[in-house]
């Protein structure tokens, strides 16, 4: 639990950050709030005892593979553990609440479902989530854009590194067998915005990297490579972390489509856990605690903006005036998320309500594994 509380305390303060939008400029990259939120729960960690950790960090470590959402998922489930542990500490079966904690996730995945909006591709949209995926970043994302565009859910997109100081995406011919290679025809490149037709000896480049990842194998899917470049190795590392965490995000979108953000998606998941049916109060009590627990990031999104959190979350809770109403932290009002553009890819709020899930349930039944250490 110490290791939860001090994750939470850290990683809720990027949570809701009025960060500036900035345009990409050749030789700089700026720091990219994805990355940091990794870089300092990775820090805490190595400074938490060493059992808890391992317990969270292998949880944590899931819901970035997945999909992202790790602050999410670090706040639902301190509010979990924190929820469940004052049951228990009043005579509750920590077992009884892990089922009813469980039946209430599953309705709650159920109605995120229910609530998605998909996004076709192509659409404006599917530029919009790319856009914001990408931190804002217009020009990455409309080469992000362009990538999924090509490459669909089932394509390859490869990220790597090159020796020039900006950012390019080359859509590669298909193959047919690697190893009994065609002729190079030329490709088509997107440079940062800008088209243009690469010789054809530079679409060796794709039949390169295709034998480096599957040395003899035969059809590859769509290809589509970005070459990222930098005026540094930190500037390209800073570069190729946006792209992938973009990449990913968008394509999640793509997959399970959006739900309003800010923490609004999980305040309408409130409602229904009043009746969802359980087999004896202990279990109700799980159902409880997921219910409490879903307002908090909404809540904390508020108070890192050093605004009223219980008052936003009551208010989003309590309007009538639609699913998709919530609260803009940077314009300061109340608003229809989905016409602000605010909405979240719908697998990566199901990422950190499960994930945040696992992590409780583990914690309040498995106390032996918890380690007491001051250091």
């Amino acid at each position: 639990m110490k290791t939860v509380a001090k994750m939470h305390k850290q990683l809720s303060m990027l949570l809701g950050r009025r960060l500036p939008i900035v345009r990409r400029c050749v030789t700089s990259a700026r720091p990219q709030p994805l990355d940091e939120e990794q870089s300092v729960a990775s820090s805490l960690l190595k400074k938490l005892d060493m059992i808890g950790s391992q317990l969270v960090q292998d949880i944590l470590s899931g819901v970035i593979q997945q999909a992202g959402g790790m602050t999410t998922a670090t706040i639902l489930g301190r509010a979990l553990i924190e929820e469940s542990n004052e049951y228990i500490s009043r005579g509750a079966d920590p077992k009884q609440i892990r089922v009813g904690l469980m039946a209430a996730v599953d309705e709650v995945i159920y109605q995120l479902n229910a609530m998605a909006r998909p996004i076709h591709v192509p659409s404006m949209r599917l530029l919009s989530v790319a856009i914001t995926s990408a931190q804002g970043d217009r020009p990455i994302g409309g080469l992000i854009y362009q990538a999924i565009k090509r490459a669909g859910l089932e394509g390859e997109i490869a990220i790597k590194t090159t020796n020039t100081a900006d950012v390019e995406l080359r859509f590669p011919q298909n193959y047919t067998q690697i190893g009994n290679e065609p002729e190079p025809e030329p490709s088509r490149s997107c440079h940062l915005g800008r088209w243009v037709t690469i010789p054809a000896v530079d679409t060796l480049l794709s039949q390169v990297y295709a034998a480096e990842q599957a040395p003899g194998a035969v059809p590859m899917r769509t290809s589509v490579v970005f070459l990222v470049g930098g005026s540094s190795e930190a500037d390209k590392n800073q570069k190729k972390k946006l792209i992938t965490d973009a990449v990913m995000r968008t394509r999640a979108a793509v997959e399970a489509g959006l739900v309003p953000g800010g923490g609004t998606a999980l305040i309408r998941c409130m409602k229904p856990l009043d009746s969802l049916m359980v087999d004896n109060e202990d279990q109700r009590l799980g159902v409880r605690a997921v219910r409490r627990a879903l307002r908090m990031p909404c809540w904390t999104i508020a108070q890192s903006c050093n605004i009223d959190g219980n008052e936003v979350a009551r208010v989003v809770e309590e309007c009538g005036m639609g699913e998709d109403f919530g609260f803009d932290v940077v314009s300061g009002r109340y608003c229809s998320m989905s016409v602000q553009g605010i909405m979240d890819p719908t697998k990566v709020v199901r990422s950190a309500v499960t994930n945040a899930a696992g992590m409780a349930s583990l914690l309040i039944t498995d106390h032996e594994f918890v380690s007491e250490s001051n250091n």
